[in-house]
């Protein structure tokens, strides 16, 4: 067989994020706009020595199906985890969570800072201007 996959073949994001996670025994990180951004721990691994080497993230573009990888700086914030993976962690992948947890802080404090920017914003401006040089703020 060659060529494209039928869609109905096609992985979902972000609902597919944990078979990833899984199956390559990563971070997987979704990257999308309006908030929904997750990532998705392993659920039956622990971590690595150093689990930041052991992170894939996928960033929505703007077409429902386009999708690009993303290269994330060491240290840099990330979203928070699926509830769901709290729901069905086993015991050794509880520790995950322990090695980004500042990281998801970080997250959810600019989070918060970019809604209240985007309350202030008139209608039709988009609501990440990667154009600002300030937009990641001290952690670039």
């Amino acid at each position: 067989m060659s060529g494209f996959a039928p869609e109905d073949k096609w992985m979902r994001f972000p609902n597919m994020g944990h078979l990833i996670a899984n199956a390559y025994e990563r971070v997987r990180i979704n990257l999308t706009r309006y908030s929904f951004s997750k990532n998705c721990f392993p659920l039956r691994t622990s971590p690595t020595p150093n689990p930041n080497d052991r992170i894939i993230c996928v960033g929505w573009v703007s077409n429902p199906r386009h999708f690009v990888q993303v290269y994330l700086k060491l240290g840099c914030p990330i979203p928070p985890t699926s509830p769901n993976w709290a729901i069905h962690v086993t015991i050794p992948s509880e520790t995950w969570l322990d090695q980004f947890i500042e990281r998801m802080q970080d997250y959810n404090k600019l989070n918060k800072i970019e809604i209240e920017r985007n309350r202030e914003k008139p209608k039709g401006v988009p609501p990440v201007d990667l154009a600002d040089d300030n937009f990641f703020g001290s952690f670039t």
